[in-house]
């Protein structure tokens, strides 16, 4: 090989050396491609809190957020409006995930705000035939006897109205009852109690009635909402009197309602009710018996020194 072809070479060898350091330059450049779609972790939409909450609060809608996540934790949420209004049982920090077992899930979040939760005793006659289900809504219907016996004084009257059923037996609005396919058309037997929604002032009457007489459900369509018309008849007086001071006319909350409670008198009494009977009236005093005075002659007769002589009687 000549002088003349190793230069030829040499130049030829010193240009790819060139063109592969400028390809090696602009690989360098570049940015770093990301990794396969095969290797990347899935992403999980999970509500999570924004600030720490509160055990026994409830959740508002600026505390929670939907925020991205490569795990999905069993009971999570990815709705925040399915979580707003919830109440944990437990304190939560910030930015942790909502989970279902961590949220109040039992009969209380289903309790209306100024409602309370109260169990009655139902057999197959006071439940409808046991046709009432969980969510329908009852009038409670009060019977009444006076002493147990006297039929003459007895009522019946409706107590409360449009009242929602929580419970019925074992099943409920937050835990329906799972029905196997061949018990679908079964009555739910043997419930003993029912859990009714009750406003917190009609409580009282309501416990009072159920010990005193006994009760009856109505099943009513969901879409009756009749009600009993405001003042047209006169509430039962309360059991405890408002203390001195206190105007008759003051406003009472229900939770004042409650505590003042009501008498079995006031419950049992209405305009359907019988009057109270007149105590019998004492018997007149007999006027006193004067003897009338001795007519003038026998007082002239007896007027007089009485001598007995011989056995015989003589005035003189």
């Amino acid at each position: 090989m000549t002088s003349k072809q190793i230069r030829l070479l040499a130049i030829v060898l010193l240009g790819l050396a060139v063109l592969l350091a400028l390809l090696a330059w602009q690989v360098g450049r570049q940015p770093a491609q990301p990794a396969a779609s095969a290797g990347a972790r899935p992403m999980h939409a999970v509500v999570v809190t924004t600030r720490p909450a509160e055990a026994g609060k409830p959740l508002d809608a600026e505390a929670l957020k939907v925020e991205m996540l490569p795990i999905d934790p069993a009971g999570a949420y990815r709705d925040v409006a399915r979580v707003t209004g919830q109440v944990p049982l437990v304190a939560l920090g910030a930015n942790v995930p909502v989970l279902e077992s961590q949220l109040l899930s039992g009969l209380a979040a289903q309790v209306p705000e100024g409602e309370r939760a109260v169990a009655v005793s139902v057999d197959e006659v006071i439940g409808v035939g046991n046709q009432v289900q969980p969510g329908d809504y009852v009038d409670v219907f009060l019977v009444l006897r006076r002493d147990q016996q006297e039929i003459p004084d007895s009522q019946a009257r409706m107590l409360l109205s449009r009242l929602r059923v929580l419970a019925y037996g074992v099943a409920s609005v937050n835990r329906p009852q799972a029905v196997k396919p061949e018990q679908m058309m079964a009555r739910q037997e043997g419930a003993k109690t029912a859990v009714l929604s009750v406003p917190l002032e009609q409580v009282s009457r309501l416990a009072m009635a159920q010990h005193s007489g006994r009760l009856m459900l109505a099943l009513r369509n969901p879409q009756d909402e009749a009600m009993p018309s405001d003042g047209m008849f006169a509430e039962p007086p309360p059991a405890l009197a408002a203390r001195a001071g206190v105007p008759a006319d003051a406003p009472r909350a229900a939770p004042d309602k409650a505590t003042a409670g009501v008498l079995l008198s006031g419950l049992a009494a209405g305009n359907g009710a019988p009057a109270a009977r007149a105590p019998a009236a004492a018997p007149a005093p007999r006027p006193l018996q004067v003897a009338a005075p001795p007519a003038p002659a026998q007082v002239r007769e007896r007027a007089g020194v009485e001598v007995i002589r011989a056995g015989k009687r003589d005035i003189e």
